[in-house]
């Protein structure tokens, strides 16, 4: 270990040592690496670094073929079992067997993320196979995707660093002033929900079906998101960056408040719901502003306001559903969305009013079954849907 004195923190995720300790955990390297800081302390918030990256990247392996894992994992064996063959050949061996899963993830994880930023010759478009439509998909700069677990916080820092709630796993790293004006998009499908914190602090709550698009950072005057599907959102204050929400047909100004939104494109009715502080909608250049507990509603080609009972309307974001006098297709949209299943009912029902509350971690039976009794209509299953009827 002589001449490690100038190792960055990457420098250390190359170290055989290093890894070795941390894959099998021998006891020379213990005991080396358990008193590095105290005889290198300059070297200790490297140290440290390398430590966390190591304990902590758990990225998706879909970018990687079964040969490349297979040539990595041989890479390694071969590596450190050459290395300790003398002193600890039999430990090394039974480490390495019950290790291989865990060693394949991180040795990707490390190797993707330390070489992420070097330039190749005659660089190409890195082809991935696709993630599953199912999957909720944050896609990076546009071309990297990457699969996120069902009801994960994505957490994006001011220096465009990205981590979730799972492990702190960092997803990606600024590398440079391009990278900060980049366009993010968070797709979160029928049946999957999660959140979001966006670099100025920003909190967002993304509901089934919903996509957001959103920079790395926020640049110039104003801050502003995109949206296609249901979010509630807590706008971080900011009266020098006012904040803006742009959907398919209106957009929402802000400097600091919450409110919900509801525009699914396939919705007949598109609403605002505003919870704390004070907006303005504008719509096909009209502007209307609102106050706690104002809803405004677009629909039929034209805005209109009304007061409304704001749980109903952010009440998602706990698991429930609430709705008041709400007409049983509203109802039977939600229901589908929440839980990516396929709803059909008679035109008789549709409107038929219904109030209620229903608790969303129950399973879908039920639901199902809640709903048929407030309404007093009958459902049966098939195949492919669920089914209610008068």
């Amino acid at each position: 270990m002589n001449n490690k004195y100038y190792y960055k923190y990457a420098d250390f995720l190359k170290d055989d040592s290093f890894l070795a300790w941390k894959l099998f955990d021998l006891e020379e390297d213990r005991v080396f690496w358990k008193s590095f800081t105290a005889d290198y302390p300059d070297k200790k918030k490297d140290f440290e670094r390398a430590l966390e990256i190591f304990d902590t990247l758990k990225l998706t392996d879909y970018a990687m073929t079964k040969s490349d894992k297979t040539k990595m994992m041989d890479d390694i064996r071969c590596r450190v079992v050459a290395r300790k063959r003398q002193q600890r050949k039999g430990r090394i061996l039974t480490a390495l067997s019950a290790a291989a899963v865990f060693a394949l993830l991180i040795a990707l994880s490390w190797t993707l993320f330390l070489n992420k930023d070097k330039p190749l010759e005659n660089e190409v478009t890195n082809v991935q196979a696709p993630i599953d439509s199912s999957e909720i998909r944050l896609i990076i700069n546009e071309n990297e995707q990457i699969a996120i677990a069902n009801n994960t916080n994505i957490s994006f820092m001011a220096d465009s660093e990205a981590a979730t709630n799972e492990n702190n796993t960092i997803l990606n790293k600024k590398t440079d002033a391009a990278s900060t004006l980049a366009i993010h998009k968070l797709i979160v499908p029928r049946g999957k929900r999660s959140s979001l914190t966006l670099s100025d602090g920003t909190k967002v709550w993304i509901n089934s079906g919903t996509t957001v698009e959103f920079p790395a950072e926020f640049q110039g005057y104003k801050r502003e998101i995109q949206v296609d599907g249901e979010i509630f959102i807590e706008v971080a204050k900011d009266e020098a960056h006012p904040f803006e929400v742009h959907t398919s047909s209106f957009s929402v100004n802000v400097t600091g408040t919450s409110f919900n939104i509801s525009a699914y494109e396939d919705d007949l009715a598109h609403t605002i719901v505003l919870v704390e502080g004070r907006v303005n909608v504008g719509y096909r250049g009209d502007s209307m502003s609102l106050l706690p507990e104002d809803m405004a509603i677009i629909a039929d080609d034209e805005i209109t306001k009304s007061k409304t009972n704001i749980y109903n309307h952010i009440c998602w974001k706990d698991g429930l559903m609430q709705f008041q006098s709400e007409p049983l297709f509203v109802i039977f949209s939600k229901i589908s969305r929440y839980y990516d299943v396929r709803i059909e009912f008679d035109e008789a029902i549709k409107n038929k009013l219904c109030t209620g509350k229903l608790v969303l971690f129950d399973n879908l039976e039920d639901v199902i079954k809640a709903v048929a009794e407030a309404a007093n209509i009958e459902y049966a299953r098939t195949d492919t849907a669920i089914v209610f009827s008068k």
